[in-house]
């Protein structure tokens, strides 16, 4: 657990996380070209783009891909009796708790436990995700940016972004 800007980050170390910093940048402008060597390149030609990009604060984004060690921590925090659907057949339930398969073999290679932990997690819906990113903000899958149909079922609609909330957001 670390505290960065008063942002609680569950289950993710103080190190995993990076600083974005330009406070104010400038926002795109209108379209225009520039010519290189003779030709006429296109810099930036999307109209519905003119004033986005500029950002009024520093953030932090992870500087890795979330590894299944991290999902299964999550699971294991906000799901351990497995009433959320928050896992889509990988990890293995244990009730209560959850586990990674004893071993994995993928095209004829065996991979133990302690190495699929460390591997970037594949295959994670877009809802899963976003409790996810709440969880990392709150320690609770229905409180962050996300807002969801359903506050049980893991995979449920998500109904509301707020995309003025300063904790993580995909």
């Amino acid at each position: 657990w670390q505290k960065m800007d008063g942002l609680c980050c569950t289950g993710i170390p103080a190190d995993k996380w990076v600083v974005i910093g330009n406070p104010n940048n400038p926002a795109d402008g209108p379209a225009y070209s520039t010519t290189i060597n003779g030709g006429t390149v296109i810099v930036h030609n999307d109209a519905n783009q003119i004033g986005r990009g500029s950002v009024p604060y520093s953030f932090y984004m992870m500087e890795e891909n979330v590894t299944y060690a991290q999902y299964l921590n999550f699971l294991n925090s906000a799901d351990p009796t497995n009433i959320r659907n928050l896992n889509w057949g990988f990890f293995v339930f244990n009730n209560p708790g959850w586990s990674y398969p004893a071993n994995l073999t993928n095209c004829g290679q065996t991979i133990s436990a302690a190495q699929i932990g460390s591997l970037e997690i594949h295959f994670v819906s877009y809802n899963r995700s976003a409790r996810f990113a709440n969880w990392v903000a709150t320690g609770n899958v229905n409180q962050g940016a996300y807002t969801f149909a359903d506050t049980l079922n893991g995979n449920s609609n998500i109904t509301n972004i707020n995309y003025n909330y300063l904790g993580p957001k995909l």
